[in-house]
Order: C-alpha cells, then structure tokens, then sequence
C-alpha cells in the first residue's frame, strides 16, 4: 500500500463504515436506522431490500455513510443467496470437450456419438477459401509480392 497521501481539503470523499450495530430498514421501506446516527429518511425506496431481508435471502454486512457535495449518499453492502440452479437432467452422463482447429470445440459421449460441434466464429476479413479476399482465392493488390527475375 506504500506511505498515506494527505490530500487537500475536500479531495477526500468523507465516508464512514458501519458493519456492527443496529442496522435496520424499517417496514415502511423509507427509513433505515444506523448506528451512531439514529433513523434517516432515503430517497429510494428499499422495498427489494426489505423483502429478501424478511424473507431470509439476504444479510446486511455493512453500511458506508458518504458525502457527495452537499448530499449523503448510503452504501449497503449485501450478501444475498443466490437460487439453487438446477441439475443436470442425467447426472450419471459422462461427457468430454475437444478443442481443436477445425472447430472450436467438440462434445462427445463414451459411446463414440458426437451431440453437438460448436463451429469456429467468422473472423472478419476472412472468405470461404480462408484467403484475405472474400471469394478470390488471391490477395488484393497492395498485398501481392512480386519476384524479381
């Protein structure tokens, strides 16, 4: 991190960090009750908030307290669970990938059948043949080398 670097006066957002205490966001879904400071009106709604809180999907770990110009700005830091993504609908299947030049990538069972091959993306500039020239199969004149005799 190296030595601090003291900054004039208002270049340094003033802020403070509450992650113990009674942090709170009350039903009405206007209000939020922080430690220190007691019960401040927001501007948003915290009705998304509210709801994962009460139904036990999320958890407040901290609230940072900033000021932007004349304003207060509050930061809530949330670890929200995530939904259970479902399984796979054979969980015993068995699968391997193959990455290759042809095609970039190849799937194939332990019986040898092949699901699905994802093709190579176009890249741009390229033709059919592979050549610089889309459909000429040469190079456009200012590519060309010529030999000397």
């Amino acid at each position: 991190m190296g030595f601090p670097r003291f900054k004039k006066k208002g270049h340094d957002r003033d802020r403070v960090t509450f992650t113990t205490g009674a942090i709170r966001i009350e039903s009405d879904r206007r209000h939020v009750t922080l430690p220190r400071i007691g019960t401040v009106r927001t501007h948003e709604s915290t009705r998304r908030l509210e709801r994962l809180l009460a139904k036990g999907k999320a958890r407040v770990l901290a609230v940072t307290v900033s000021r932007k110009g004349t304003r207060v700005v509050a930061a809530f830091r949330v670890l929200v669970a995530r939904p259970q993504q479902p399984g796979a609908v054979n969980p015993d299947s068995v699968v391997g990938v193959d990455v290759g030049v042809r095609a970039l990538a190849t799937v194939g069972t332990p019986d040898g059948t092949r699901p699905g091959t994802r093709p190579e993306p176009a890249r741009p500039g390229r033709g059919a043949e592979g050549d610089t020239a889309p459909g000429t199969g040469a190079l456009p004149p200012h590519l060309r080398v010529t030999r000397l005799p």
